[in-house]
């Protein structure tokens, strides 16, 4: 949330002030609020969630994170299926090696941002087009790239093809 800041404070007005205030879905990575968001926010909500934003769940998990959301799903569900459940039943120091995998392939991605999230899909089968403008589509160089590293991600072999 570009320009906006949330902070405990404001988190604890909007809980109070919102009888349907479930939860929120955290990208800021910034661990201190989201232990500072679980410890004071669970106090007069036991039932409020925290959810992660992207796919570090190790980290997230540990500090009270529910979920997460993680479009690396549509590339790697099984992998993203087999993390969450080690994650849920917090066996944090097991999920390492899973975490480390999908953080090479959220790294791969980010470089040419949703662009390469649909070209990766479409090389591991499951075609959902180009983005639409003004986002660009890969370039075939790109495209070729994004391929050959996906291919040697060893991880992404145990995974099925299409949809």
């Amino acid at each position: 949330m570009t320009g906006t800041k949330l902070n405990t404070d404001l988190m604890l007005h909007l809980v109070n002030s919102s009888s349907n205030f479930a939860g929120l879905i955290d990208l800021s990575m910034d661990w201190q609020f989201m232990i500072n968001i679980i410890s004071n926010v669970q106090r007069i909500r036991p039932d409020f969630q925290l959810l992660s934003g992207n796919e570090y769940m190790v980290s997230a998990g540990a500090v009270g994170a529910k979920s997460m959301l993680t479009p690396m799903a549509a590339i790697a569900p099984k992998l993203m299926k087999d993390f969450f459940a080690v994650c849920r039943a917090e066996k944090y120091f097991e999920a390492r090696k899973m975490q480390e995998d999908i953080a090479s392939l959220y790294q791969l991605l980010k470089h040419h941002g949703f662009a390469s999230l649909k070209a990766a899909m479409g090389i591991m089968g499951r075609h959902c087009g180009v983005p639409r403008p003004p986002l660009d589509a890969l370039s075939p160089e790109a495209l070729k790239s994004l391929e050959t590293s996906l291919n040697a991600m060893g991880f992404l072999s145990h995974e099925i093809k299409g949809w």
